[in-house]
């Protein structure tokens, strides 16, 4: 925190992609231009602001206003126009402070020289993913509590045809904090911890998640997606979503392992709709992600210059 604080002392612009102590409690004399880029990209589960108080990891109202929780930005980036309002709440500024800006690490999605590098490396040391069967990759979100999770995650295992089938479990990095989910030993899966679920998705043929925004990287990757909503009326009740979970996600929730296998098996999912619910939730620039900020990050930097020169000659 100590070298944060000497780092912002000396910049111009702080891009951030988490909650700063810094930023948000701290007075700088010549306070940057602070941009809140987050680290999920669309609208999946509330958070912030949105969830103050709630019993699936909501801070409490008071701890946030203690702390001055997100306090401090100049902007906030939203994925898409669809996004604004909600982000907004979610961070507690008004619509005008959010602007379209999308993840840069959406770009990587569409790297073909990356992609086949992070193919190789990964079948090289998983080569047992690279057996001819179909890959079914299992990536959830984080939960407050894990009885629940951890009998359905063994649910699923049973009900995966293994003869036809790979399938690759990757827990939140959260979730293995928790020494019910960390000790999790799988007798046919493939654990994978190193690879983060975007890398992991390039090596699978179908993708399962729950309420984790990654549920978009897969779907502007064009791999067919399941949700595996096996506690949704709890999880909704005590956390609740920007999104109509229900109603919204491609191809319908499944609450039950031996139905999304089923889906699975039977390849029942919606391309057409998938993209569709994707590019609703996130906007990819024309001219690419970085490129985009890029250039907002420099029209920043000379407003702030414009507003100087005219502070000195007033």
């Amino acid at each position: 925190m100590f070298r944060q604080i000497s780092y912002i002392r000396k910049a111009d612009i702080v891009v951030l992609d988490s909650y700063c102590i810094p930023v948000s409690m701290f007075h700088f004399k010549n306070k940057p231009i602070v941009i809140q880029m987050w680290h999920a990209v669309g609208l999946m589960k509330k958070s912030g602001y949105s969830i103050t108080n709630m019993e699936e990891g909501g801070r409490g109202a008071l701890v946030a206003k203690v702390m001055k929780m997100h306090k401090g930005y100049d902007y906030v980036f939203a994925s898409s126009k669809a996004c604004v309002p909600s982000i907004a709440e979610m961070f507690g500024y008004p619509e005008g402070k959010v602007v379209h800006q999308v993840l840069p690490r959406i770009d990587l999605l569409f790297d073909d020289g990356r992609i086949e590098r992070t193919r190789r490396v990964i079948f090289e040391k998983y080569p047992q993913l690279a057996n001819g069967k179909k890959n079914i990759l299992y990536a959830p979100t984080w939960r407050a509590r894990n009885e629940e999770f951890v009998k359905n995650v063994r649910a699923l295992e049973r009900e995966v045809d293994f003869e036809n089938y790979n399938l690759i479990i990757k827990f939140h990095p959260i979730s293995l904090h928790d020494k019910q989910v960390d000790s999790m030993v799988f007798v046919d899966a493939v654990r994978i911890n190193e690879y983060n679920a975007a890398d992991l998705a390039l090596v699978s043929d179908v993708c399962v998640t729950d309420y984790s925004s990654v549920l978009y990287e897969f779907l502007l990757m064009g791999k067919p997606t399941y949700s595996y909503a096996f506690d949704i009326d709890g999880y909704d009740k005590n956390r609740g979503f920007y999104v109509d979970y229900v109603n919204e996600i491609p191809g319908g929730s499944k609450r039950t392992a031996s139905e999304l296998v089923a889906a699975i098996r039977d390849h029942r999912f919606d391309y057409e709709g998938g993209m569709s619910f994707a590019s609703k939730y996130v906007d990819v620039p024309e001219q690419g992600c970085v490129e985009s900020i890029v250039r907002f990050l420099e029209g920043c930097v000379d407003d702030e210059r414009a507003k100087r020169v005219i502070s000195q000659l007033s």
